[in-house]
């Protein structure tokens, strides 16, 4: 199975979603990355952006360039809160994840669900 991703926005509710599942190659990435830029360049600043990596594969190292990039712009967009959806055993994504942040310069906050619906219940309960 290849990767699969789906960027959605929710604007009434100031909320990026990102789904991503499977292996992506470098073009796949660069590919989930640019659209998340195009969509969160629709938001307001102070955002949150809900990141659905359950089912997806850690990236390669080309890959993690464009997580990144991603993030980076993220971050100048003015993102608020990120809560990332992940399951216990894809430990291996999050950590991706967490520390290709941390290099962008990504400060957002970041925290962990299990599932989109449980990750949506903690951006309500704080809105």
């Amino acid at each position: 199975m290849g990767a699969k991703y789906s960027v959605k926005v929710d604007q009434a509710k100031n909320r990026l979603y990102l789904i991503l599942e499977g292996f992506f190659s470098e073009a796949e990435a660069k590919s989930a990355a640019d659209e998340v830029i195009v969509q969160a360049r629709k938001m307001k600043p102070g955002f949150s952006v809900v990141n659905d990596i359950s089912k997806a594969q850690p990236f390669s190292e080309e890959g993690t360039a464009h997580i990144q990039r991603a993030q980076s712009f993220l971050q100048q967009q003015g993102v608020g809160r990120v809560i990332r959806v992940v399951e216990a055993r894809n430990i291996l994504s999050r950590m991706q994840f967490e520390r290709k942040g941390k290099e962008a310069g990504y400060t957002a906050s970041q925290e962990v669900a299990a599932t989109l619906e449980e990750a949506d219940r903690m951006l309500d309960a704080k809105a």
